[in-house]
């Protein structure tokens, strides 16, 4: 019989990126999944759990890029324009390898559906940023979050 000792965690300051980054996919997903049940149309979000006004997702898969990507990716929806006034882009949807950052399955709050999320970047410098879900109401476990594509049409 072996015994093996149980690996001490690394502090947080050597954790790998690759580490950190799934760990915010859980933080994520434990939040909200990407579903096809109880959504407005296609696939939706929905909520995991109970997410309460004023609370901030992080979408990690969401990559920042300064640089215009393809016209194709933009017609396609695969993209959002940062509006902060800053520049930038968010790529949601990565064709070549069919990947799509949660945000990417977002629906949009049409008709009497209301909005429950909004975009929210946080800039970290000129050359890099974050994308977050603003929660803007609360919302109950199983229900879909929605938003408003563009808010110049509110």
């Amino acid at each position: 019989l072996m015994c093996h000792k149980k690996r001490k965690k690394d502090p947080p300051h050597k954790r790998t990126f690759i580490d950190l980054y799934n760990s915010k996919l859980a933080a994520l997903a434990s939040a909200a999944k990407p579903s096809n049940k109880n959504v407005v149309h296609g696939y939706g979000i929905v909520a995991e759990r109970a997410l309460r006004r004023g609370e901030e997702v992080l979408d990690p898969a969401a990559k920042f890029v300064s640089l215009p990507p393809k016209s194709s990716a933009i017609m396609a929806g695969n993209v959002i324009q940062c509006q902060d006034g800053g520049g930038g882009f968010f790529l949601l949807r990565d064709d070549t390898n069919g990947r799509a950052a949660p945000s990417f399955y977002l629906n949009e709050a049409r008709d009497t559906c209301q909005p429950n999320v909004e975009w929210l970047i946080d800039r970290r410098g000129r050359e890099s940023a974050c994308l977050y879900w603003h929660i803007i109401r609360d919302i109950a476990k199983s229900e879909e979050l929605l938003i408003v594509y563009d808010p110049d049409d509110r």
